[in-house]
């Protein structure tokens, strides 16, 4: 969506939404609505969304994208930037709430690392922080030297 309606604003938001990006584009989707707003206040929008890292430079490259916007579709039937600005601020609510699971499924992963492997052996391997641990069959643990080999099923003595 934002891409076909504006789109000199990918380069200035980063294919990435961050946070400055979601705080815009959930609040003034209309280009003309972040024209109206201005660099100053679109700096302070920007500042505070991202705790400073994006500043009135930023928004100037914003606004240089939503005035391109406005002329490209003016006089065009085809771009109802009100319908536009609606439609990204469901979808950064969408962004917003799988962000919020996915927060929720991390931490619910990393304690159940924690108490799947209690001496931290699988985030002590190369390459495997608390998300990829997770992901370590059980097996693993006695390949990478585990003081105690885990086994399922019966055993033969």
């Amino acid at each position: 969506m934002l891409q076909l309606a504006m789109p000199e604003m990918s380069e200035a938001l980063g294919e990435e939404l961050g946070k400055g990006a979601l705080a815009v584009l959930s609040r003034y989707g209309d280009p003309r609505h972040m024209l109206r707003l201005g660099r100053a206040r679109l700096a302070q929008v920007l500042i505070k969304a991202t705790r400073g890292a994006w500043r009135e430079r930023k928004a100037e490259q914003i606004l240089f994208a939503a005035r391109a916007a406005v002329e490209l579709w003016e006089g065009l039937e085809g771009c109802d930037f009100a319908e536009v600005a609606e439609d990204l601020a469901a979808e950064v609510r969408l962004i917003r709430s799988i962000e919020s699971e996915l927060r929720e499924l991390d931490a619910r992963a990393a304690g159940l690392l924690g108490e799947t492997d209690p001496d931290g052996l699988h985030l002590s391997l190369p390459g495997f922080g608390e998300r990829t641990a997770t992901t370590v069959p059980d097996g693993w643990a006695t390949f990478a030297g585990s003081p105690e080999p885990r086994r399922s099923g019966p055993t033969s003595a």
